[in-house]
């Protein structure tokens, strides 16, 4: 699947907006049943951007619906365990990276899931 990650990432004047990044655990729940627990979460600003036609197209093919892509300073703590919620809604992480392999930015793939549920 092509990426295409930008040469130059969100600079920290573009991380204005405000996310909140929670753990998500799955709990079994009777014989087939599971659900959802979250940790209370960590709050990060970001910049958050819509992803392209193109890149969301090669992502239904491989299964990963990338529909945004959330620019943070580095955590080396991140992974798809986790989701985010930005202005109302939730995202699951699909793909974290090392932009440039610096430890400045992590660059968040991820696939909008729809209303937080209250969160």
């Amino acid at each position: 699947m092509r990426t295409s990650i930008p040469d130059q990432p969100a600079h920290i004047g573009r991380l204005r907006y405000r996310i909140l990044i929670q753990q998500r655990t799955d709990v079994p729940t009777g014989i087939f049943g599971m659900a959802q627990e979250h940790a209370p979460g960590e709050k990060a600003w970001a910049d958050v951007r819509p992803v392209t036609g193109v890149t969301y197209r090669d992502g239904v093919q491989t299964g990963q619906r990338i529909t945004h892509r959330f620019y943070i300073r580095y955590r080396a703590t991140l992974s798809d365990a986790d989701e985010i919620i930005y202005n109302g809604r939730k995202y699951r992480i699909e793909r974290v990276t090392d932009w440039k392999e610096r430890r400045r930015f992590s660059v968040i793939e991820a696939e909008e899931l729809g209303a937080a549920d209250g969160d």
